[in-house]
């Protein structure tokens, strides 16, 4: 009997994920031994270079169990939005010590789920593309490894992305079968990724865009149900999207999801550019003056002030910059999740930075660097597919097909694009959008190419 390629994917991907698990935590990598760690131990090896975040997001659940709040005592937390501390506080609620092996299994199912779900995505999308052209660009997908190298990070990434196209898929659904109480589940998932990353805030944009192609494909827009759920969910998710925003307003009385904005836009794309720009000094005081308030708000103020005031002043460096990022953050593999794994910390962190020779880096790690440029190069190539079929799409003057995608990259991710230090988890939400793009070109040419053979052979005969 023929399994359905939702139960296949799944399968496979969970082996996938589990061999991964298992291949790491036996083979000397720096998580081959966290079993024998205690929770201090456990914690330091689980982040990795990742470790403020990592220890932001534990602590934050900590407190909860302590005092019944995410934060520090009694203290709402202004910088981590509270969705993955209060998945880690379930877990330790229930598991104590074993918390972290409780955390694991979450996230390998979680991570396995999303092969299925973007493949139901990509299926209702392109109803009448080969559902083999899709089936081919999850499995290449997972092959990729963003997904199972974040397994075993305590990091919002993966969870984010999870509950993200999870809630895509089901608003989707639910216009395609007209069930609307799939739209309250979707209204739900999308909610609770907002809650796991703040960027999701504008997210319900995304959501009525791509709802109102979707209704156009399957000929249901001219229907006054399918518009009224569209848009009635929509608007519920401006306001579920931003719930990390009205908590902080409760408590602080700033309208806004998070400070971690704030410090990425001056610790990273204002430092880089006033470096480039010979502002060193300048910056240095700046800092100073941001430092000496006591208050994260007039902080958080006084950092989006700096922000403007340098980008306004200098947008060539400003937009060379945020290029070079988002090159990196779609471009770089994922595989350093591992090299990182097995390198440890301190040796990861000699290489990043090219404390050694480049040919000493080279000699020592040619595998690695070889994998390295093969899949920079898959990656290239998947994103100038995926653009080509942008285009073609444009040149069909399918403009709100071209619009959708592109709202979605940008208004998800894009806000990753001022931090530089962040690479290729940054993508994981629109990773793939991005292969099934890439995948409905090939099939396009894949169509021409037979069509000119076709009529060569017709002319001969």
């Amino acid at each position: 009997m023929k399994m359905n390629p939702f139960k296949k994917l799944f399968i496979i991907g969970l082996v996938v994920h589990i061999v991964y698990v298992l291949i790491v935590c036996s083979t000397g990598s720096s998580l081959s031994d966290f079993l024998q760690k205690d929770d201090d131990q456990l914690m330091r090896i689980v982040s990795l270079d990742y470790s403020l975040d990592t220890v932001g997001y534990i602590a934050s659940a900590d407190n909860f169990l302590a005092y019944g709040v995410f934060g520090k005592e009694n203290e709402p937390d202004h910088l981590r939005t509270i969705g993955y501390p209060l998945i880690i506080y379930l877990f330790k609620a229930t598991l104590g010590a074993y918390w972290y092996y409780g955390l694991l299994i979450f996230q390998i199912l979680l991570g396995a789920l999303i092969y299925p779900i973007a493949y139901g995505i990509g299926t209702a999308i392109f109803p009448k593309s080969k559902k083999r052209t899709i089936f081919y660009s999850i499995i290449t997908l997972m092959l990729l490894g963003g997904y199972f190298t974040k397994s075993m990070y305590v990091l919002t990434d993966m969870p984010c992305a999870s509950f993200l196209l999870l809630g895509m898929y089901l608003s989707i659904i639910s216009i395609t079968t007209k069930k609307n109480y799939l739209m309250i589940l979707s209204v739900i998932a999308l909610s609770f990724a907002a809650l796991i990353r703040p960027n999701l805030i504008l997210y319900p944009i995304v959501h009525f865009l791509l709802l109102l192609y979707v209704a156009k494909e399957h000929n249901l827009w001219i229907q006054i149900k399918t518009k009224r759920v569209i848009w009635a969910s929509s608007v519920i998710l401006l306001l579920m999207c931003n719930l990390s925003s009205f908590r902080l307003y409760n408590a602080y009385g700033v309208f806004s999801p998070s400070s971690v904005l704030g410090i990425n836009m001056f610790e990273y794309s204002v430092k880089e550019i006033m470096s480039r720009n010979g502002e060193e000094e300048k910056y240095v005081l700046w800092e100073s003056e941001i430092d000496a308030e006591n208050n994260w708000i007039t902080q958080d103020k006084l950092r989006k002030d700096r922000f403007f005031e340098v980008v306004f002043n200098n947008p060539r460096l400003a937009i060379l910059y945020w290029v070079r990022v988002a090159t990196k953050h779609l471009l770089s593999p994922h595989h350093k999740e591992i090299v990182r794994t097995y390198m440890g910390d301190e040796q990861y962190m000699v290489l990043k930075n090219h404390k050694v020779s480049k040919a000493t880096m080279r000699s020592s790690f040619t595998v690695m660097w070889v994998g390295y440029y093969i899949l920079y190069f898959l990656n290239a190539i998947i994103l100038l597919l995926g653009f080509l079929y942008l285009c073609y799409k444009f040149s069909k003057k399918e403009y709100l097909f071209v619009f959708v995608f592109l709202s979605l990259i940008f208004l998800i991710i894009g806000p990753s694009f001022i931090v530089e230090g962040s690479g290729s988890r940054m993508r994981l939400p629109v990773e793939p959008f991005l292969l099934i793009l890439a995948f409905q070109y090939l099939e396009i040419k894949k169509k021409a190419i037979k069509n000119i053979l076709r009529l060569a052979t017709t002319k001969k005969s």
